[in-house]
């Protein structure tokens, strides 16, 4: 079963990073944070809460996607629970799909 795991998000974006700009694993180095168009960002470690890096975090914007990640944070949690499943079907109206 599918299970989005957060933490090895996060290594896996941090691993990346590394190698993006041309370092290794176990080198013991600290890349830079990321350059992002994004006018304001935060990374955060999920099990600890420790921020790893941000950006402008007190700047006031209104929301991105927070339709977009609240449907993923729903979809994860009734996945855990086992109410979801990644074969459902899902039926979508000729008028949400033509939006």
């Amino acid at each position: 079963m599918f299970r989005i795991y957060k933490d090895r998000i996060l290594f896996m974006f941090f691993f990346l990073m590394a190698l993006s700009n041309g370092l290794h694993a176990g080198a013991g180095i600290i890349p830079a944070p990321p350059e992002l168009r994004a006018s304001s960002w935060l990374l955060m470690d999920y099990n600890s809460g420790q921020v790893l890096v941000e950006h402008e975090i007190n700047k006031r914007l209104a929301p991105a996607s927070l339709t977009k990640m609240m449907t993923v944070y729903v979809a994860d949690s009734e996945l855990a629970r086992n109410h979801l499943s990644l074969t459902d079907t899902v039926v979508v109206s000729e008028k949400a799909w033509r939006m």
